[in-house]
């Protein structure tokens, strides 16, 4: 009996050391990006802003759009400090973006969490113009979705927007998982509208 005990905590001991390890590789390679990245942008004006969007369910697998799994509607409302920082004269910058959100449904909680991001402007001018972005991110989550085993998700997403001159508009995708960290480890995917403005 003795035996077994120690047999089954050695692989739960196991299983929890890989998934510390899958986090702190994903912190470690999240950290390097921010470093990498600001490097070049010394000399170059930096942009800060604040959003606010609405978000919904969309794409996810078997589910019409607003649903999640069990057919539970999934919405919110995400407010978004932005950091903007060039990498270059025009068209590439760095953005880091710490937010939290009020989840309305399935069951009403909190998110938080940030991402890292790129974000390219094919034409900018003096004025703004369209942009695209993507880039990784890590969120807490309060809510006990049935699609995951586990409160902290990482999330990949990516997005298209319009900026005039300080104002913005923007609709991203964001996908959230929990990078097997945990069972189960189905996608929970959302589209977000924004409106934003730089200061």
């Amino acid at each position: 009996m003795r035996k077994g005990v120690v047999v089954g905590r050695g692989i739960g001991a196991g299983r929890l050391g890989a998934k510390g390890a899958l986090i702190r590789k994903g912190l470690v390679a999240c950290t390097l990006l921010m470093v990498l990245c600001a490097g070049p942008a010394r000399g170059l004006c930096e942009d800060y802003g604040l959003s606010l969007g609405y978000g919904f369910a969309a794409l996810n697998k078997d589910r019409s759009t607003g649903k999640v799994e069990g057919g539970k509607s999934y919405s919110f409302i995400q407010a978004v400090f932005l950091y903007e920082k060039p990498l270059s004269q025009k068209e590439l910058a760095l953005v880091v973006e710490p937010f939290a959100s009020y989840v309305d449904k399935p069951n009403s909680g909190t998110d938080v969490g940030f991402d890292l991001g790129l974000k390219y402007y094919p034409f900018r001018t003096q004025k703004g113009g369209l942009y695209l972005t993507a880039g990784p991110g890590m969120a807490y989550t309060s809510v006990g979705f049935q699609e995951q085993g586990t409160h902290l998700l990482f999330m990949l997403q990516g997005g298209i927007g319009y900026r005039y001159k300080n104002l913005f508009i923007e609709d991203r995708f964001r996908n959230y998982s929990n990078w097997g960290t945990a069972s189960p480890n189905s996608s929970i995917n959302a589209n977000i509208i924004t409106l934003g403005t730089y200061f």
